[in-house]
């Protein structure tokens, strides 16, 4: 269950929000289960967030910071997405992408002459954007699970559930870009368990996830 006290200095909007977790930086944030359908949370800071289960559907999301956010079983329904930071977050088979709306996001920020800059923009080239339904198409494909080994290094395993040939040549590079963009550095395929340790085999999860297996 969401922590209260954060829900509603979120609802209060993001600027006062984003200005209390400058002078909270080691607050864990909590907003399991919590309803903040059709909220504007433009640039909100939501860095490390947990939202899992929560209701985000119409919000807006633009421009917000989400690295490394918990969006398991979240209802993203008809969310805003464009320009927001997703490196490192993380979300399963229930998270609802439907009808979302995402021209393009961000795999990174960096601090440039003391102000947060988004970084490694998707799709690269800044003349172009996804196509409607195209992120939550690959989104849908994907299944981003979280855990750390007896190194305490990042695992990012990607579980492919859709096994048809539907997704297209041009989605699977995006996805190899993405994996390299989030330093994944093991992937698990579908049931076939291809697991890649390499990255020089990037045309190989290309190749799989293209349907030319």
């Amino acid at each position: 269950m969401a922590d209260l006290t954060q829900l509603d200095r979120l609802r209060q909007g993001a600027k006062d929000w984003n200005e209390w977790r400058i002078k909270n930086p080691g607050i864990l944030i909590d907003l399991t289960d919590a309803n903040l359908a059709g909220i504007n949370l433009t640039r909100a800071n939501l860095v490390g967030a947990n939202l899992a289960g929560a209701n985000l559907a119409g919000a807006n999301l633009a421009r917000a910071d989400l690295t490394g956010a918990d969006l398991t079983g979240a209802d993203l329904t008809g969310a805003k997405l464009t320009g927001a930071c997703i490196g490192g977050w993380f979300f399963n088979s229930r998270t609802n992408f439907d009808s979302m709306i995402c021209d393009y996001v961000f795999l990174t920020s960096e601090i440039q002459e003391k102000n947060l800059v988004y970084t490694n923009r998707r799709p690269v080239d800044p003349s172009k954007n996804y196509e409607d339904g195209e992120f939550a198409r690959i989104a849908r494909s994907l299944r981003f699970n979280k855990k750390s080994d007896e190194d305490k290094k990042l695992i990012l395993h990607i579980d492919i559930e859709d096994s048809s040939n539907d997704l297209t040549d041009a989605i699977a590079w995006e996805l190899a870009n993405l994996c390299k963009a989030l330093n994944a550095y093991h992937i698990a395929c579908g049931g076939n368990g291809l697991t890649i340790d390499d990255w020089n085999a990037f045309v190989s999860v290309r190749e799989f996830v293209g349907g030319k297996r």
